[in-house]
């Protein structure tokens, strides 16, 4: 029979994170282990307020499923007792575990995925100061991916000193909900400018007289037009070398994460 233990832990981080939204020090986590003999599965996952989640409550969704786990209940009945989010993150991720130490073979291969490749990931600056960042970016500037994390105010300085002193990096900017659609059309050929490196237009509508002079991107000869085009005219001909993604139609919870 198997043994499931379940607590609460607090990691520190080294140094303080922020965003537009929060500044955290520590990251609160909901740990799981299942074990069968002497073999050990561990999972781990972060409950996230925005998605109304917290750590007592995902632990009390885990903690409801341990009698199952004991008697053997496996990752296809776990996804039809649980929804997607963090408490069922941490139950798979503990019994992809224990299932490769078990049978001595990989995840990818018990998940009949292809063998996975070396894959480049963005290394974050958190928001600071123009001046600070510039010091962050020089020591990190080895690196070939940076996430900038934005806040509104300063921003394009922010850019500018990431750049400035990591020039070979690519850029990802996450304004996190910091910026409005006036900031964006304002900001974006500025980004292109500073080499942010793909830059995702999400607009529905189209320019029509009674909002034609609303749009930093607008001229007459833009009537009919599809606000998304405009900007993606606009943003090329600052920088062709930008990747843009052109999405004509409303942002919502639904579709975000497809999205982005």
């Amino acid at each position: 029979m198997r043994e499931v233990s379940l607590r609460i832990e607090s990691w520190p981080l080294r140094e303080v994170f922020r965003i537009s939204r929060a500044a955290c020090t520590d990251i609160t986590v909901v740990v799981v282990e299942i074990s069968e003999g002497i073999f050990l599965g561990r999972g781990e996952c972060r409950p996230y307020p925005r998605y109304g989640e917290t750590p007592q409550g995902v632990a009390a969704e885990i903690e409801a499923l341990i009698p199952l786990l004991k008697m053997g209940m496996e990752r296809d009945e776990l996804n039809a007792m649980l929804p997607p989010g963090a408490a069922r993150n941490a139950i798979d991720c503990a019994l992809w575990d224990l299932a490769a130490k078990r049978t001595g073979l990989p995840v990818w291969q018990l998940a009949g995925l292809p063998s996975p490749l070396p894959l480049t990931t963005a290394y974050t600056l958190s928001v600071d100061s123009p001046d600070n960042l510039a010091v962050a970016a020089n020591q990190q500037a080895w690196r070939p991916l940076l996430k900038l994390k934005l806040a509104g105010s300063e921003d394009l300085e922010r850019v500018a000193a990431v750049r400035a002193n990591a020039p070979n990096a690519r850029l990802i900017v996450d304004a996190n909900e910091a910026w409005t659609m006036a900031d964006y059309h304002s900001l974006a050929p500025e980004l292109a400018r500073l080499g942010v490196g793909r830059i995702v237009v999400i607009d529905p509508d189209q320019f029509e007289e009674h909002n034609l002079n609303r749009q930093l991107f607008s001229s007459p000869a833009n009537l009919g037009q599809a606000k998304v085009q405009a900007a993606l005219e606009r943003i090329s001909a600052v920088n062709p070398a930008v990747t843009l993604v052109p999405v004509q139609e409303a942002l919502s919870l639904e579709n975000g994460a497809g999205l982005l």
